[in-house]
């Protein structure tokens, strides 16, 4: 059976990348289209034998999604599935005519047993666990949720060949190699859909799971030999969450792989002899979730349980250690004032950040922040219902005093913190109209930045840019 992944964005999916390694193992064949990648995209989809178009949808791309099916099912009757985070928290998706199946939760073993059904028995669909599928008349059947892969190392590496097709693709991912180590996150922030995802899987294993150091060193020096990688991101959401596994990989890392690395981590996590350890290792780049610069806010509002204190302490190891601190800010949060906002900017200054990666409040399906906001009337619809935005960079679906003062701040906190601008020009300039000046500003600031302290080329970066410009467009999403 033939598998063909679809995508609009030109940005690495690890999910995707999982799946092909998995079903490649299986025996069977996959296969990649990126829209911005295609001159004739759907014609490509089409003429490529495939036997289910699968698609993995974040939150803000449903929209895509919808019309890309659509536009499929009038050419030809491939069965079409979405998974990813979208489908798990919003699974109403697959009420529309063009989706046949969604996948909830993890889909490695639920998509083998998906493909080996339609080849050989499909009355046995409707009971594959994590599937959802419907009958001729449109009837929905719902399965229960299998127990999550507890072992990460008997998952094959992920199969970074299927992007790898995509020159532009290739040549950024050699500066930037993203990698997985973990999974799950032992955090509950409203924002994020751990706290929700950890709920769904009650019962049903280890919910924070890692993959051994060999493991992940096999990938590595793999795509060191083949592809010629030069630096590598660890995605995880906190490296830091088994310091003893870190001390393990460290001396295996520094001896097979050797190469500059950047990671994630949060702040009461963060020690003094870990950020040694990974700037022995090779560190360049240490991400931090600040996200506001008020500890109310922060700690009620997004419930994330880390003081301002612990941040500055958090910060002051990595900076004295001479590696880049890049954070994650956001502004845009309910009930959040300009000065909360500036508190931020403040806050950012303090610990010397070097980059600034500042969104505005996304409160997708399925976290803990939608059913507040929903509950508390902060959306802008009368209907209560959210308006995703593909882009976190854009605009709010929130109903916001002083949204234009908001917004300002964040498309200029970076420049901002680069000139050290003090506290009574960022609160004149910010009050200034809304224009696309701003927002050029932000772009061309995020780009130096992510340039100065992640070293990134510039024609790699600048090419998979003009390829991915949707991720700071505004793409309103339509009723799915």
């Amino acid at each position: 059976m033939k598998v063909v992944f679809l995508q609009r964005d030109s940005f690495v999916k690890l999910g995707v990348e999982q799946l092909s390694a998995v079903l490649n193992q299986a025996g069977h064949e996959c296969d990649l289209f990126i829209e911005s990648g295609e001159r004739h995209f759907l014609e490509s989809a089409h003429n490529s034998g495939a036997d289910l178009f699968a698609f993995s949808c974040t939150t803000g791309q449903e929209g895509w999604v919808l019309e890309t099916a659509s536009s499929l099912k009038k050419v030809c009757p491939t069965p079409i599935i979405v998974g990813g985070p979208h489908a798990t928290f919003y699974p109403k998706l697959i009420e529309n005519t063009s989706i046949d199946y969604i996948c909830v939760g993890e889909g490695e073993q639920a998509l083998i047993e998906l493909l080996d059904a339609m080849a050989n028995q499909p009355d046995k669909i409707k009971d594959i666990c994590n599937i959802w599928s419907k009958n001729s008349a449109g009837e929905v059947h719902k399965t229960q949720i299998r127990r999550l892969i507890e072992d990460l190392d008997s998952i094959p590496s992920p199969d970074f060949g299927i992007y790898a097709k995509y020159k532009y693709i290739a040549l950024y991912s050699l500066d930037i190699f993203p990698v997985m180590t973990s999974r799950g996150c032992p955090h509950s922030c409203s924002y994020c859909f751990n706290s929700i995802y950890r709920e769904l899987y009650r019962n049903k294993g280890t919910y924070v799971r890692r993959r051994s150091p060999s493991h992940v060193i096999a990938e590595l020096v793999e795509a060191k030999q083949r592809y010629g990688v030069r630096k590598v991101t660890f995605l995880d959401d906190s490296f830091f969450v088994f310091p003893s596994w870190l001390k393990e990989f460290s001396g295996l890392y520094k001896e097979k792989v050797n190469l500059p690395f950047l990671i994630n981590v949060e702040a009461t996590q963060v020690k003094e002899w870990l950020v040694r350890l990974v700037k022995e290792m090779g560190c360049i780049c240490v991400r931090m979730g600040l996200e506001s610069g008020n500890d109310n806010l922060r700690e009620k509002v997004l419930n994330k349980k880390v003081t301002s204190q612990q941040i500055r302490e958090a910060a002051g190891h990595i900076k004295r250690h001479g590696i880049k601190l890049a954070t994650y800010n956001m502004v845009g949060l309910p009930g959040e004032t300009v000065e909360n906002a500036i508190e931020t900017y403040k806050l950012n200054k303090q610990i010397g950040t070097d980059f600034t990666l500042c969104s505005i409040l996304q409160p997708y399906p399925g976290t803990m922040i939608n059913k507040y906001v929903s509950e508390k009337g902060y959306y802008k619809e009368k209907c209560n219902k959210a308006a995703w935005n593909e882009s976190v960079f854009v605009s709010s679906s929130l109903r916001l005093d002083n949204e234009k003062e908001l917004v300002n701040l964040q498309k200029l906190m970076q420049l901002f913190l680069q000139l050290g601008v003090p506290l009574w020009l960022v609160r004149k300039i910010i009050k200034l109209p809304r224009n696309p000046f701003f927002h050029c500003i932000f772009k061309l600031s995020f780009v130096y930045n992510k340039i100065r302290t992640q070293k990134m080329r510039v024609i790699p970066l600048a090419r998979l840019a003009l390829h991915s410009l949707s991720y700071m467009s505004s793409r309103p999403v339509k009723d799915s």
